[in-house]
């Protein structure tokens, strides 16, 4: 028996006790966790309103819509435009390239750590990070641009130290084939692209200078400068087509303005201060016990310094300079309010944050490691496994949930609708509203509604608006009120003023935070 077991061990690939298999183990369930229920969940707000700029005929309309500004890069719109009328507007569809961005952003942060930390352990426990972070599941079953962010960070500086490290000729030249292609595609699937781009020609332009005597890389620095001036080029080319005063002069303005505004010297440091607190708190989002979240904010914050203090310890000037740059370039650009530091325009900084994090659990375990290498060994483990535990066992699965089910409530709709009722739809349930009711009326080839107006979020001309419909503009007394009940919501108070004008309710549902009601109002 146990030659047989020998026998059937070493016909396996992988070694079942190692770390790789480790790492597989870790990124299988990774890729679980975002496969579980992501086409359960309708739309978001933001997600329905991308989606239908994307179903836009003209193309301009898409790329420059009237009624908002669009941030979605321009090539994700193309991308996706081209996706979606190969397999179809649907929820998978249209979250399958922030599905496949979040899983291989495990892998390839799993790659950067092992090249910053040289530990395979740490890389793993870096993957498990993220893989199991609040934001990082999140949006890999959101059709938003921050996890393909993410994606493009972790790859574009993956494959730029790839580039430092390598020698001779022909590996020098691929890779840098491999960076100039991912930069020029993270410049149209990216808006973050060019806060990393500097970094990447910073790591170029030290690389030449530190072997502008070595004759087997001397041409490198030709092509250095090449691949930066290029880069500015196209950046600016892209941006000035973005800006343009025949499509949005407003751009102009805003831009203009705000080039050389930043914030007030003395307020420097609380300005640092909230915007350090806001990024490692997105990294801590639904990733620790709850009761523990605070102090494990502050513990993170304390790892992240130790971990850098010890790679400067270690004289790893590669991992600092990956670390701090894309921090340092964010947070000058935001100081200029030419960039959101706060918020999830940062989700693409979290994976260089963790690595930081995950050296500094490195330093109280080094010296274990001494010691006592196996217990450093299961240290590791337990921290590794901690993660999918909290997020898969702890939540059983029912991590994400829809941040409003605005699509259920369509379909108790759409059956009872009848051609003169008036729709009033609040303001956060707008967009999914017109993608759900609209996909609807495509498979019933019918007619869209005559009758259709919005219900501003929470400020006072929600009261005009409303009562100007109930008194001028119902046909036949009927008012169907459509729902998303986020933290803006003021269903009570509108439900309230419509039944003192005199409306009943007929009929109502209330789905995961999103509801609807229709009312028999009296004109008379």
């Amino acid at each position: 028996m146990t030659k047989a077991k020998k026998i059937l061990w070493q016909k396996l690939p992988i070694n079942l006790w190692s770390w790789e298999s480790l790492f597989t183990v870790v990124f299988l369930f990774a890729i679980a966790a975002r496969l579980y229920a992501i086409a359960e969940h309708s739309f978001t707000h933001d997600e329905a309103w991308v989606a239908l700029t994307i179903k836009e005929p003209n193309i301009k309309d898409m790329i420059f819509p009237d009624y908002w500004m669009q941030t979605t890069p321009t090539l994700l719109l193309f991308v996706m435009r081209f996706i979606s009328g190969l397999l179809g507007y649907n929820e998978i569809v249209f979250r399958l390239l922030p599905l496949l961005a979040g899983i291989f952003s495990i892998y390839y942060l799993y790659l950067l750590a092992k090249k910053l930390t040289k530990s395979e352990p740490l890389a793993i426990l870096c993957a498990s990070f993220w893989g199991f972070g609040g934001y990082s599941l999140r949006y890999s079953q959101e059709f938003r641009p921050y996890i393909i962010e993410v994606f493009f960070a972790v790859c574009l500086l993956y494959f730029a130290e790839c580039l430092m490290e390598a020698s001779g000729k022909k590996e020098i030249k691929k890779y840098f084939v491999l960076v100039t292609i991912i930069s020029l595609l993270a410049i149209g699937l990216s808006n973050n692209a060019i806060l990393l781009l500097p970094v990447v020609c910073i790591r170029m332009l030290w690389r030449g200078w530190s072997d502008r005597t070595n004759k087997k890389t001397q041409f490198n620095l030709i092509n250095i400068m090449t691949y930066c001036i290029s880069m500015l080029v196209i950046f600016f080319a892209y941006y000035s087509l973005l800006i343009s005063r025949e499509i949005r002069p407003w751009m102009r303005d805003y831009w203009k303005n705000n080039m050389l505004s930043p914030s007030e010297w003395s307020q420097l440091p609380l300005f640092f201060t909230d915007r350090m607190h806001d990024l490692f708190g997105m990294l801590t989002y639904k990733l620790v016990f709850p009761e523990f979240w605070d102090n494990a904010l502050g513990a993170i914050i304390i790892l992240f310094v130790i971990g850098i203090i010890y790679f400067i310890k270690k004289k790893n000037y590669s991992a600092l300079s990956v670390i701090l740059l894309p921090i340092t370039f964010a947070f000058a650009a935001s100081l200029f309010d030419k960039y959101p530091f706060a918020s999830r325009q940062s989700i693409y900084l979290l994976p260089f944050l963790i690595i930081g994090i995950v050296n500094g659990i490195e330093f109280f375990i080094s010296p274990i490691r001494r010691f006592c290498k196996p217990l450093a060994g299961s240290i590791l483990i337990i921290l590794i496994g901690f993660l999918p535990y909290q997020t898969l066992a702890k939540q059983k699965f029912k991590y994400y949930h829809p941040v409003e089910d605005v699509k259920a409530v369509v379909e108790w709709f759409a059956p009872l609708r009848q051609e003169d009722d008036f729709v009033a739809v609040h303001f956060r349930a707008q967009f999914a509203f017109e993608f759900y009711d609209g996909f609807i009326r495509e498979q019933e080839n019918t007619e869209g509604f005559d009758y259709y107006s919005y219900i501003p979020t929470d400020r006072p001309p929600w009261k005009e608006s409303l009562g100007e419909i109930i008194d001028n503009k119902l046909n036949n007394n009927r008012l169907w009120i459509i729902f998303a009940l986020n933290q803006r919501n003021n269903r009570e108070e509108i439900l309230e003023f419509t039944e003192k004008r005199g409306c009943r309710v007929l009929d109502k549902t209330v789905e995961y935070r999103a509801a609807g009601y229709l009312f028999e109002c009296d004109t008379n």
